[in-house]
């Protein structure tokens, strides 16, 4: 989470219960493995799943990030 926050300038909050991007993920879709094409919205990011393995989320689509400053950039 710390690597993520600091490279795309994001604040997604941490927690004793995870401590990677994956960890975060399933934390918001209530520890279940999404189905491929599924939105997560964070406060300021978007997710896409694009890929998932048996043990969780093996890859994302980074949709929109609102940086610090207020403005938004697409990834893609």
């Amino acid at each position: 989470i710390l690597d993520f926050n600091a490279r795309y300038q994001c604040s997604l909050p941490m927690d004793v219960s995870y401590s990677t991007l994956n960890g975060y993920l399933l934390s918001r879709t209530g520890g279940q493995i999404p189905p491929v094409g599924t939105m997560i919205f964070g406060d300021d990011v978007t997710f896409r799943i694009h890929s998932v393995s048996d043990s969780g989320i093996a890859t994302v689509q980074i949709i929109d990030t609102i940086r610090q400053s207020g403005s938004t950039e697409n990834q893609n």
